[in-house]
């Protein structure tokens, strides 16, 4: 039996100890060792660090079903987590881009509607040009 994508420690687990309990029925006896050992070997891959970590740093002869099940939940709530802020996360720089991009399309619009206002404009007297009023023309004074 091996643990799906798609289940989470506890539902997997349920199965594992569902199918321990049947086979007890039938007068086999399975060490708690055995079970542990099953359980690392079963699971998805990405709990592959903390099986590592498990096998590296614990002792599997005497780690028991609980503590091992205990370890995984708590990876699993780890990882959950930061998904949970990464998906945030995507959300919010989403949001400040389409802010941003907002922003962008009102100045530009703004500045559109100044050209057109500057084309509006009557020429200057002085030097002929639109795009100022005669009394901010720099050759004003000017020989």
């Amino acid at each position: 039996m091996k643990m799906k994508d798609s289940e989470t420690i506890d539902e997997y687990y349920t199965k594992v100890r569902e199918l321990v309990n049947q086979l007890k029925a039938y007068g086999e006896d399975i060490p708690e060792k055995r079970v542990v050992e099953k359980l690392l070997i079963s699971v998805t891959e990405k709990y592959d660090p903390i099986v590592t970590n498990i096998e590296e740093t614990k002792d599997i002869s005497t780690l028991t079903v609980t503590e091992l099940v205990g370890s995984l939940e708590a990876y699993e709530k780890r990882r959950s987590r930061r998904k949970e802020n990464s998906l945030e996360n995507a959300f919010q720089s989403k949001l400040n881009m389409r802010s941003q991009n907002s922003n962008r399309k009102e100045e530009n619009f703004k500045s559109t509607m100044g050209d057109k206002k500057k084309q509006n404009m009557r020429p200057c007297r002085i030097c002929k040009r639109t795009n100022h009023l005669e009394k901010d023309c720099y050759f004003r004074g000017k020989p």
